[in-house]
């Protein structure tokens, strides 16, 4: 039986697979608030008592955190927590060492389980060339939620975390110019997860209100739910600038990891953001931002950008990778 969870800003996720030849098998999984909880070990020995399982059963496993992997330790960036691995490895005590990675290595490997009906093309006529030769291109990942993540697959296989999500935020416009100065004025650097994100798109909120001359206050602001919610509805010409702007900026990223990445496969956006977003990453403005670079607009117009619909995806990648582990150990 194979451990795996997903622990993110918002959500943690846990499940149990079954390995069935090559097909992973769900038997049961978990999801709680990331911020009810205080020990992580705590959370996996519910589950696991929930579920009827005994540590010994567990053959392989692995757990996805969201924030960057230094040593023994991760911080989560968005939850103020920091795991010792090493602690969690010792205190969980499986048949295999308990294997550690990335949330966005963990959904690019997830990335690689998934079906046609699981991803959705945003330009038409491009749908068949994930499947055309995805062992020799690169890929690459963006993803907003309470963070932005971004991962790389190096030549269809490899997946590579990355912190570009930290990466200084290029205004492209005068507005944009004007958006720089309100988020420096409260955080000093402008990152791309300081827009692109749920909370970003709380900020934009914000910077609008301001534009209108109205009060930006942090604690009675909106939050992204009701901000998409009402953007949709067409009740609220602020919140509607807000997700425009959002989904404009989303764009403009998305092709600066194509081009960072050289990724001919295809840019796939992830998160729990962007499938609520289906309709404005239709029309015109997301693809238009994404191919405007220059003498690099008909690369960019060549390359597929995806939407993955499977929420469960970052779950699969950890029960992929923790059974890689296993192999490689048992080979030894």
């Amino acid at each position: 039986m194979i451990l795996a969870g997903d622990i993110g800003g918002t959500n943690t996720r846990l499940a149990l697979f079954e390995q069935s030849g090559s097909e992973l098998c769900l038997i049961k999984t978990k999801k709680q608030a990331s911020r009810d909880w205080q020990d992580l070990v705590g959370v996996l020995y519910d589950f696991l008592e929930d579920a009827g399982v005994g540590q010994e059963q567990i053959e392989a496993g692995c757990l996805s955190l969201a924030g960057p992997l230094q040593g023994n330790h991760c911080q989560l960036t968005n939850l103020g927590k920091t795991i010792d691995l090493e602690q969690v490895r010792k205190s969980l005590n499986l048949v295999t060492s308990l294997t550690f990675c990335n949330d966005l290595v963990a959904l690019g490997y997830g990335l690689q389980t998934l079906e046609c009906s699981q991803l959705y093309c945003l330009a038409s006529g491009k749908e068949d060339q994930f499947y055309t030769n995805p062992a020799l291109a690169n890929r690459a990942i963006l993803a907003p939620g309470t963070g932005l993540g971004e991962s790389q697959i190096i030549k269809g296989k490899y997946v590579s975390p990355t912190e570009g999500a930290h990466a200084d935020f290029a205004p492209q416009s005068e507005l944009e110019v004007r958006l720089w100065r309100f988020l420096h004025h409260e955080f000093g650097h402008v990152s791309y997860e300081r827009v692109l994100s749920g909370p970003g798109l709380t900020h934009l909120y914000r910077f609008f209100l301001s534009e209108v001359g109205e009060e930006s206050n942090v604690s009675s602001a909106l939050s992204p739910q009701e901000i998409t919610e009402k953007a949709l509805s067409q009740n609220c010409p602020v919140c509607r600038c807000a997700l425009d702007l959002f989904v404009k900026i989303l764009g403009a990223e998305a092709g600066n990891l194509a081009l960072r990445s050289l990724a001919l496969g295809g840019i796939y956006l992830g998160g729990g953001i962007v499938p609520k977003l289906l309709p404005q990453l239709q029309n015109e403005t997301f693809l238009r931002a994404f191919c405007d670079k220059g003498r690099f607009k008909e690369l960019l117009a060549s390359i597929p950008v995806y939407v993955i619909l499977e929420e469960q995806t970052s779950l699969f990648g950890a029960a992929r990778i923790a059974i890689i582990q296993y192999n490689q150990k048992t080979r030894v």
